[in-house]
């Protein structure tokens, strides 16, 4: 992961730019494609979010977009280096031999809902996982994953940009970060607890 430079500026606008992930789709590799080989690593789909994905967009219930994965030794690896200090819990969240959802993938390994234009979803309906990218939190502090592929980190240098570009905000994906946690089972930090949608 990336530590960027972030600062509460009051005068960055978190605006958006709807098209940096569309332009960064038509160009590929994206974070929404993998190799192949690598579907048992893409990150998980709790229950809940695929209640409310159903609930917001009802013809993704046809069941062609996700999928069941099992829980292989590397992929519990996965989910504990993002939760240091919480393995235990992760552990407990997906145990060894047992099942998880995920978002099915194409014989490209592209996501089944990535689109000429992007994601196929609306915001509100994507897995939290999905929503926060390319940012995650290391306790309270806000990283940036380091995509190679991402043209928005291969364009801008500060996480203030990076969140403006994308149309966000700290407070909206330290708000998101907790729903994942909780959704997945690992307690978010304290500072972050929110409950509902």
């Amino acid at each position: 992961m990336l530590n960027m430079d972030f600062t509460k500026n009051p005068n960055t606008t978190f605006c958006g730019n709807p098209g940096i992930c569309a332009e960064c789709a038509s160009q590929g590799p994206t974070c929404c494609r993998c190799g192949t080989s690598e579907e048992e690593l893409v990150a998980p789909l709790s229950g809940e979010e695929w209640q409310r994905m159903v609930r917001l967009v009802p013809w993704i219930e046809n069941g062609r977009f996700v999928v069941r994965e099992h829980n292989s030794h590397s992929f519990i690896q996965g989910i504990q280096t993002l939760f240091p200090g919480s393995e235990h819990e992760a552990l407990n969240s997906f145990p060894l031999g047992g099942h998880h959802l995920r978002l099915a993938q194409n014989n490209l390994g592209q996501c089944a809902l990535l689109g000429p234009s992007g994601c196929l979803l609306p915001e509100t309906a994507r897995p939290y996982f999905c929503q926060l990218y390319p940012f995650w939190f290391t306790g309270e502090t806000l990283k940036v994953f380091g995509d190679p592929h991402c043209l928005a980190i291969r364009s801008l240098h500060t996480a203030d940009s990076l969140c403006a570009a994308l149309g966000t905000h700290p407070e909206k994906l330290s708000r998101i970060y907790s729903r994942l946690c909780l959704a997945w089972g690992i307690p978010p930090p304290d500072r972050y607890r929110v409950t509902g949608d």
